[in-house]
């Protein structure tokens, strides 16, 4: 059948969850395991924490263009046979050390419906098969397949850095992309994949990698997974709020959830925090470890001991912190017509508020104060006429306490 069948939804049931849509012209990365063996929480996380130093690290080495990640980053797709069935049974004209990839290859193949050198998708799987001596992790077809070895190598359990190892995924992708082995010193496609992130790509790479007609729809100029319009709390892995930003909405975030948003685990340096939001940032996933709660930005996370050092984190909606303020001041509605928006209070007479206006990203667009000596209804109009549409939050603040509500302007 024609390949837009797989632009629609996947919902592929398996031993952690459901897989939602796929993105064309994406890197599909995926988690398999004979039926002897069991799937491995962090493996799964360091595979997602992998695949994610890559796309940024082809952002950074291809001119701010890289390759699209799906969410979850990683697919979980289990195998029907046991890990003897892979290594034992031929059918592939390299011989018997590559039976492991091959039929681990053609299986993961049949279950997506994809095809070889396939014009949508790009593949990296690594499974739990422990392969003979003499084979190593390989790529062909626009797929790459890597054993237990390498899955141990990202967990940390060898004698390498766990960076090498990210650096085998990026340079296998590679191949995936097209691109050959050689010796150009210091290129990825090297011996130096072995130093990664302290590799390039060679011009011959990046010409491979951009325009072999192979490729052609696959590299976009963004990276991350975009921002939500409704973005309360910005993330970024350098102080002063440089670097990658990730945008996140109230919510809890453990780890893979954390970095289905884009953020790299242990990555975070600085955060700017949307007037009457709470983040609470964790040293370690499930809200659990070192902690500590902002309610202002923080350009530097060093002076609180969790630079590089979040692995989870946690937004409270302004309206749970907001509830004292909510009790004497009543906002009766808010109303945006073509030329204003137009609140509409119940003050209780006793001391002077501000409202703010924000933009989505948290910058100040308008304040105004009001006088609440009188009781009653008092309404206030801010004028429109300048602001673009989009999403903004109006913040009522009396006595560092703060009231915000979400308005859209159309």
């Amino acid at each position: 059948m024609h390949k837009l069948i797989y632009s629609v939804v996947c919902l592929l049931i398996i031993a952690y969850g459901v897989v939602g849509a796929v993105r064309d012209k994406s890197v599909r990365v995926i988690y398999t395991k004979p039926t002897d063996k069991s799937y491995n929480y962090q493996a799964l996380k360091e595979i997602t924490n992998a695949a994610l130093h890559v796309h940024y690290w082809y952002y950074e080495k291809l001119g701010n263009k890289t390759f699209r990640l799906n969410t979850p980053i990683v697919e979980q797709v289990p195998g029907e046979q046991n890990e003897r069935w892979y290594i034992n049974t031929s059918g592939n004209p390299w011989g018997y050390i590559w039976n492991w990839w091959s039929n681990t290859r053609k299986e993961v193949r049949s279950k997506l419906g994809t095809q070889d050198w396939d014009m949508n998708y790009r593949i990296p799987i690594y499974t739990h098969v422990a392969k003979p001596q003499g084979a190593s992790g390989a790529a062909n077809y626009g797929y790459f397949v890597v054993d237990d070895k390498d899955i141990e190598g990202l967990l940390g359990q060898t004698n390498e850095p766990v960076p090498r190892w990210w650096g085998g995924f990026a340079h296998e992708l590679g191949h995936c992309f097209t691109c050959p082995d050689h010796s150009v010193s210091g290129c990825l496609m090297s011996a130096a994949m072995y130093r990664f992130p302290n590799c390039t790509f060679c011009n011959a790479c990046k010409d491979d990698v951009l325009r072999d007609s192979k490729n052609r729809g696959f590299f976009t100029d963004t990276c991350g997974f975009g921002e939500p319009e409704n973005a309360v709390v910005w993330i970024y892995t350098e102080k002063d709020q440089k670097g990658y930003k990730t945008a996140f909405v109230p919510g809890t975030y453990h780890c893979l959830d954390m970095m289905h948003r884009g953020l790299i685990n242990n990555e975070a340096s600085s955060i700017k925090v949307a007037q009457g939001c709470k983040v609470t940032l964790y040293k370690n996933d499930s809200l659990a470890g070192t902690s500590k709660s902002f309610t202002t930005d923080d350009n530097d996370l060093a002076n609180d001991n969790l630079n590089n050092n979040v692995s989870s984190l946690k937004i409270e909606k302004s309206s749970s912190i907001a509830f004292g303020l909510q009790q004497s001041i009543g906002i009766k509605h808010i109303v945006t017509t073509k030329d204003y928006i137009r609140i509409l209070l119940h003050l209780d007479g006793m001391r002077n508020l501000d409202i703010s206006l924000f933009s989505s990203k948290g910058v100040l667009i308008k304040k105004v104060s009001v006088s609440n000596t009188d009781k009653g209804e008092r309404l206030v109009r801010i004028n429109r006429q300048s602001y673009s549409p989009g999403v903004y939050f109006c913040d009522i603040m009396r006595d560092n306490s703060h009231l915000v509500r979400r308005i859209i302007l159309r």
